[in-house]
């Protein structure tokens, strides 16, 4: 029978062999050398360990900020509630209107007419059209003029007499302008501001 025993670095194997002659027993040792190699770690797998070591450092450090941010609002939050309960509640006021002034000795406005109101008789029986009329009638005919169409000119109109204001780029146009201003029927004058700036 065989008999095994392990060493660290061989294995030794004793026959027993029983030979029939002489009744001898003849013993023999055989020894099979066994290498072994230690299993080391491969490159591969140290790099994974040292990424899973970041990768756990670099957590284990956000959480930690994310903590310490959490307790910072927390306190602000206990600071501000105990701000306000600290101060005395108000009530909302109501928004104020402006003060009213008073000048000593003056006397009120008359009340303007409303808008709608019919012309008065005097410039209806002359033929005299309103202010806004005449505004609107010297602004169309400003506007379909084929060289002042594309100029802004602003017009005001009152008791028939027109005041022409903007730019414009040539003294001609100014001159054009205050021609088509005074062709409107109800325009007794013209005033001329506009301004002759060369683009």
């Amino acid at each position: 029978m065989a008999d095994y025993s392990e060493t660290p670095q061989e294995v030794e194997r004793k026959t027993v062999r029983e030979t029939n002659a002489g009744r001898e027993r003849i013993i023999r040792s055989d020894y099979d050398r066994v290498v072994r190699e230690p299993h080391g770690v491969s490159g591969g797998a140290v790099a994974a360990i040292v990424i899973a070591a970041i990768a756990c450092a670099v957590l284990i450090t956000l959480l930690i900020m994310n903590n310490q941010q959490q307790q910072r609002d927390a306190d602000r939050e206990r600071t501000e509630e105990q701000a306000q309960s600290s101060q005395p509640q108000q009530q909302p006021q109501p928004a104020q209107q402006p003060p009213i002034v008073v000048v000593p000795g003056a006397q009120p406005a008359p009340a303007s007419p409303p808008a709608s109101a019919p012309a008065s008789p005097s410039t209806a029986d002359k033929g005299i059209p309103s202010s806004a009329a005449l505004e609107a009638s010297v602004t169309s005919k400003l506007l379909e003029d084929s060289m002042l169409g594309t100029y802004p000119v602003d017009v005001k109109a009152e008791n028939g007499v027109v005041t022409l204001s903007g730019d414009l780029p040539t003294q001609a146009l100014k001159q054009r302008a205050t021609t088509v201003a005074k062709s409107v029927t109800g325009v007794s004058g013209v005033i001329n501001n506009i301004r002759v700036k060369s683009q």
